[in-house]
């Protein structure tokens, strides 16, 4: 079984991480698809499965306990063994993003909204379907003021099934 998480909630200014790794807690014979990860795809992170459950259990702790930079650190790190352990490509490239959107996520909580556009910008040049990225980087574009980018990444977020992104979509009429 791996778990990985993908959920923030913004609730009164209060952000609870939740975002990222909730998508893929299952065991490798009963896999069920999240948006941007396929069942091949969860089969081949499962045979990883204890570094990677190390990871997220490290990215967990971290942010619970709001040490976004130290968070920063392990990703990049998480980041160069990803690009050297896993030798297909599409793979590699999902869980890349997956990482820098969890980084821009770190980096909206410590308001480097800029350095959060740019990580979901990085993340969504690797897999254009990364709802996650989209949403995150929505949430700093509205941070900048931004506010039609904002919106146009909400919307994209939503479109891509991202249940977050849906439910603002309907909440705020975007």
């Amino acid at each position: 079984m791996i778990l990985i998480v993908m959920s923030l909630y913004v609730l009164n200014g209060e952000t609870m991480f939740k975002r990222f790794l909730l998508a893929l807690t299952m065991l490798t014979a009963t896999a069920m698809s999240y948006a941007t990860i396929t069942r091949e795809e969860i089969s081949e992170i499962d045979k990883k499965s204890k570094k990677m459950r190390q990871f997220l259990d490290e990215v967990v702790k971290l942010s619970k306990d709001k040490h976004y930079a130290e968070g920063i650190k392990l990703i990049d790190k998480r980041i160069n063994l990803v690009k050297k352990e896993i030798k297909d490509k599409k793979l590699k490239d999902k869980l890349v993003s997956f990482m820098l959107s969890l980084r821009g996520e770190f980096n909206y909580f410590l308001r480097n909204y800029d350095e959060a556009i740019s990580d979901c910008g990085a993340a969504l040049l690797i897999d254009e379907n990364n709802g996650i990225a989209y949403y995150i980087k929505g949430h700093a574009y509205a941070e900048k003021g931004n506010q039609s980018m904002a919106i146009l990444c909400i919307r994209k977020a939503a479109n891509l099934g991202l249940q977050q992104a849906q439910d603002e979509v309907v909440a705020y009429n975007l």
